[in-house]
Order: structure tokens, then sequence, then C-alpha cells
């Protein structure tokens, strides 16, 4: 992450450099040892967009799986909860089922216990399954919905490029939805390199998990009317 975060402030790969959009002030925040096996969660995020790091924990889960990163920021003065799960791969279901079934309450736990009355909560990351699972009928029981539809694939392989399986998503609580302007999409192209190992050749991904973004507005007097003058 420090090296993402000094490639985009002080660019070297040409491709970077040539970039002409807002090239803001990136830092990061990673999370300690979230895991049984040396993983580590984080955020990258841009300072110069009024940005800020409140504080941050790990959500104990009482499972195998990593535990959630849970950071608190301020964005442009309004609190704001977001929380990175990852849910390893896994062809068990049994045990998939059984480590969301106690990754999921024990985030909203934490979030009734240590943040009571904070509304606006995303909680995002590789679940390793898609939205429309049984599994996730707690966050829509609370009035959380998904922005990555199920059937829109964000895995990809050399073998197959356009992906099988909906494993990431971002979960947006009651308030957030408020925000959100409704445009989400998965990145599946320049995912490759010819700088990146394929076996004995080169070409190959820089991840088996594509990157999505969802598009938020932090303006209160801004309807959805006028999203197409932010995107301009």
């Amino acid at each position: 992450m420090f090296q993402i975060c000094e490639e985009l402030n002080t660019p070297l790969i040409p491709h970077v450099k040539k970039w002409t959009g807002h090239r803001g002030q990136w830092r990061y925040l990673m999370s300690h040892n979230s895991g049984q096996d040396e993983e580590y969660l984080g955020f990258i995020y841009d300072a110069s967009q009024e940005i800020e790091v409140v504080r941050s924990s790990l959500v104990q889960t009482g499972n195998s799986a990593a535990c959630p990163f849970m950071v608190h920021f301020k964005v442009k003065q309004h609190p704001l909860v977001s929380i990175n799960v990852h849910n390893p791969c896994s062809t068990d279901q049994t045990r998939l089922h059984s480590e969301i079934m106690s990754t999921l309450p024990s985030i909203l736990e934490t979030l009734e216990q240590k943040s009571p009355g904070t509304k606006d909560v995303i909680i995002l990351g590789n679940f390793n399954l898609g939205p429309g699972a049984k599994e996730f009928s707690l966050l829509k029981d609370n009035g959380y919905v998904h922005t990555v539809a199920e059937g829109c694939f964000t895995d990809i392989s050399l073998e197959n490029m356009a992906g099988a399986a909906t494993c990431d998503n971002i979960w947006l609580s009651k308030q957030a939805q408020a925000g959100y302007t409704g445009h989400s999409k998965v990145v599946r192209e320049g995912l490759t390199s010819v700088w990146i190992p394929n076996g004995w050749a080169w070409g190959g991904l820089a991840t088996d998990h594509c990157p999505v973004w969802a598009e938020f507005y932090t303006d209160s007097s801004v309807g959805l009317e006028d999203v197409d003058l932010i995107e301009r």
C-alpha cells in the first residue's frame, strides 16, 4: 500500500505520469495481522478530498476467517464507518456459511456497541458469496443493499476473463444509500501486464479479483438529478 501511494503521489510509471485527472494526496491505513496466515487489510484514501481517519480496529469474529477491519472516517466532517471484509476462498460451502454467519453479526454488534448513532456504514470486500445467498439475510433485514448485482461477476482469470462468480461487493446502510448515486462498476480492463509473470511467460494478471467501485456525493444540497454534473 505504501508503494501504491508513493506511485500515485510521485509517479514513475509512464501511464500514471500521463494521467491528467485530479492527482490527490494519497495515504493508506493498514490493519494489524487480521488472520491466522499473516493477512492484512487496509484502505487507501485521498486526503485532499477532506477525508481523515478518526480511529480503526479489527472486529473479533471467533472464526478462522480474517477479522474485518473497521475504520471510522470523517469525510468533509461527516462521520462514515467502512468495514473491509475478506472471507477466504473455499469450496467447502459449510465453512463459508459458518464464517459469514459469524462475521456479519459480529460487525453489526460491534457497530452498535462502539459506534452507536453512526448511520453511514459501508461494508465491502471479498465475501466469496453472491448477494443472493441466504447468509446475507441479516444485512438485508437491517436495511442494507448491495451495489453489485447477482450475476455481475467479479472474479477473473486468464482462462476465463469474463469471470464466473460474484465474490466481491459493497453493502450500504440505509443512510449511506442516500448519498449513493446509483453508479457502480466492476473493472475488468487493464488488469494484465507484460511485466507480470504468467507461468514461464509474461502477461499475467495483477489479481484474480476485479476492482469494484461505487460513486457517492457528500453535498446534501445536491440531488440525484444533479449527478451528471458531478461526473463532469
